[in-house]
């Protein structure tokens, strides 16, 4: 049976077609529905020695898998601060590590079995919110006497990024690029590529640590008083990290914001 009419069957690569199940079989374990969680879950199993049965009662990608937008992206359909409200910052920390661990999961496996499915990396996670933006020009305000700078990084066309700026009266420097912003990103550590970030360094340029997401105020003091003892030479940049990251860990969770 051929897959519903759509833009995804339309452009998708050609599949093979499966025999249809015939009598009994047997198997060490049998998944039924071979949609994306299913596909993946036999391949699993099967790379670890079992015999997998994989059943689908019409065609592989059939339901919601064959339709979806085919993006891998880290995190979960809600924010950080909604999971850690929920199961707390600890598991909501292991809960992000395991969104990228799957990201790796999909590159290793991909490459492994040279799946022809046109992989692009990459992912944009822009600030739309000019709440966003005011949080970081009060920073500045607030901090710029102690050499504090905000420096934003625009991934787009100078005219349209200084229309941006202007609109938005945005005072801080801009660096302005394409993929030149992206590599800049890079080289501050960011791994996974989303906006908005957030990069602290000491007077001498050393990175003391990156904050992927919206920066609420607890957050930004302690990162920045974590930044003091860097420079005033009480603490390493690695130092600082790793009491940065508990510190981080031990604050509540912020209200879900609605705007």
């Amino acid at each position: 049976m051929p897959h519903i009419d759509s833009y995804y069957a339309a452009t998708a690569h050609p599949a093979p077609a499966h025999p249809q199940l015939q009598g009994a079989m047997e198997c060490d374990v049998c998944v039924v529905g071979a949609g994306i969680a299913g596909c993946a879950t036999a391949l699993e199993l099967a790379e670890r020695g079992y015999r997998v049965a994989l059943l689908e009662g019409e065609r592989v990608g059939w339901g919601a898998s064959g339709r979806s937008g085919g993006q891998a992206i880290f995190g979960y359909g809600t924010s950080q601060a909604s999971l850690a409200a929920q199961v707390g910052p600890e598991a909501a920390r292991r809960m992000w590590d395991v969104s990228i661990g799957a990201l790796d999961w999909v590159g290793e496996r991909v490459a492994r079995h040279g799946i022809d499915c046109d992989l692009r990396w990459g992912h944009l996670h822009a600030a739309t919110k000019p709440r966003q933006r005011d949080e970081l020009l009060e920073l500045q305000r607030e901090h710029g006497a102690e050499g504090f700078q905000v420096i934003g990084i625009a991934a787009d066309f100078r005219d349209k990024v200084l229309a941006y700026a202007d609109e938005m009266s945005i005072d801080y420097p801009l660096m302005i690029g394409e993929q030149e912003a992206l590599d800049a990103a890079a080289a501050f550590g960011v791994e996974a590529i989303g906006f908005p970030f957030t990069v602290f360094s000491d007077r001498r340029g050393r990175i003391v640590t990156a904050h992927l997401g919206e920066l609420t105020e607890p957050e930004a003091a302690l990162i920045l008083e974590a930044v003091r003892h860097v420079d005033a030479g009480k603490r390493s940049p690695q130092q600082a990290r790793v009491e940065l990251g508990k510190a981080l860990a031990a604050l509540p969770a912020p209200p879900e914001e609605q705007d």
